[in-house]
């Protein structure tokens, strides 16, 4: 084990970051959440990124020939330098995959320790980025923290995962959640609550903000009585689509001249998206669905400004950004209770909330929704008032604490607690 190095005082903080899901040359929108919270960060610290590739995503998708060869070993991105390492999961290997990952990391993340000494472990998220951080946080003698960011309710349903999850977190210098919800579900694991702290992710105002509903709505031939329902987000189960599909026909029973715009890429082998549009056609709603595919940000704020309403149908969560974008783009939001839904729409100004696998109550919320004169400057207000650069600012606060904790006394700089009483009580 390699023992802890003092940290220079006149130098900036050195972070390696651990993300499966990130931005690369062929798949700009992949992990787009984290890169933009690494992006606003990098100005403050040093940071690198080890973003591992596993070729079974692409050979999956039958593009690998095609996708893979495209993917540097390494890119700078901004102030980023990020490192594409391959691996090789297993499908179906579930724990297995955590102890591949590690072997295969192991020695990068040895180098980089000797030639540019990161004082801090970064997991972007709870599984399978924990455990390999755990892992080599213990080899490097540096401290980790861990994002958890809603993949991890689903993983726990895994027994073994549940279990490895909750021996990594344990073990992390600080475990940081996106939504109050996800905060007790670590605490629940037996994660120390003082070590437990809360911070939302933001949004980049400067592109989701309101345009001229009147002439965007013109450019896309709609009139006074027609309502567009927005859904946005990867096209696979979890993401709900269907159930908004569902809801359409309902709503055009009851006299609604609505339509669902439906914004994500296709999953692997785009079963998915035929099943979608196989729903359609058996609730006889084809003409009235429209598939955007994947649109870049710019596109995306200016189909929420046209959309009277976004549907978050959703099964699990974390801190849905896209809930966060349309509101900033004045757009109300009918959401799952799932994740920080609650914590985002915690007034009725600003949209409705329905238990999930209530198909009834999500028509209904709709109907409403789609009825209400809403106002939607004090939705786009409320929307924007967290940027980027408060939650950058929030993360590097716990970041310097964790190391200052490390290198004051290593031995008991896990049990030390978050100094911050509003964030022991997951408030920011």
């Amino acid at each position: 084990m390699m023992g802890p190095e003092q940290p220079v005082e006149s130098g900036k903080l050195k972070v390696l970051s651990l993300a499966c899901s990130f931005p690369n040359p062929r798949e700009e929108d992949f992990g787009i959440f984290v890169a933009t919270r690494l992006k606003a960060i990098a100005g403050r610290i040093e940071l690198r990124v080890v973003a591992p590739v596993n070729p079974g995503r692409y050979w999956r998708r039958r593009s690998w020939s095609k996708r893979l060869p495209a993917i540097p070993r390494r890119r700078r991105q901004g102030e980023i330098q990020v490192y594409y390492p391959r691996w090789t999961g297993l499908p179906g290997g579930g724990v297995l995959n955590c102890g591949l990952l590690f072997a295969r990391l192991a020695p990068m993340l040895a180098v980089l320790r000797r030639r540019w000494r990161f004082q801090l472990l970064d997991a972007q998220f709870g599984y399978l980025e924990a455990v390999v951080a755990a892992l080599a946080s213990a080899l490097a003698g540096v401290p980790f923290t861990v994002t958890l960011r809603g993949s991890e309710a689903v993983h726990a349903q895994k027994p073994m995962r549940r279990r490895l999850m909750g021996w990594a977190w344990r073990r992390a210098a600080r475990v940081v959640t996106v939504s109050a919800r996800l905060r007790e579900f670590a605490i629940s694991l037996g994660v120390d609550p003082m070590r437990v702290t809360v911070i939302p992710n933001g949004v980049d105002a400067g592109v989701f903000h309101p345009r001229d509903r009147s002439s965007c709505r013109a450019r896309h031939g709609l009139g006074d009585p027609d309502r567009v329902i927005l859904t946005v987000g990867s096209l696979i189960p979890l993401k709900g689509h269907h159930l908004v599909v569902e809801a359409l026909a309902g709503l055009r029973r009851r006299g609604h001249r609505a339509t669902v715009w439906v914004v994500g890429r296709g999953g692997h082998g785009g079963s998915y998206e035929d099943h979608l549009r196989q729903t359609a056609a058996d609730v006889g709603v084809v003409e009235q669905v429209r598939f955007w595919g994947l649109v870049g940000q710019e596109e995306l704020a200016g189909l929420m400004s046209v959309a009277d309403v976004l549907c978050l149908a959703s099964s699990s969560e974390g801190w849905p950004n896209v809930v966060n974008e349309a509101l900033s783009c004045g757009t109300p939001v009918v959401a799952h209770d799932v994740g920080a839904v609650p914590e985002m729409l915690p007034r009725p100004g600003l949209g409705i909330i329905v238990p999930p696998g209530d198909a009834a109550a999500l028509e209904s919320a709709l109907a409403l929704a789609l009825e209400r004169d809403w106002n939607r400057d004090e939705i786009a207000a409320w929307g924007r008032a967290r940027s980027w650069e408060q939650v950058a600012s929030d993360v590097e606060t716990v970041w310097n604490e964790v190391v200052r904790e490390h290198w004051r006394d290593p031995a008991a700089s896990a049990a030390q607690p978050d100094r911050n009483p509003h964030r022991q009580r997951g408030v920011l």
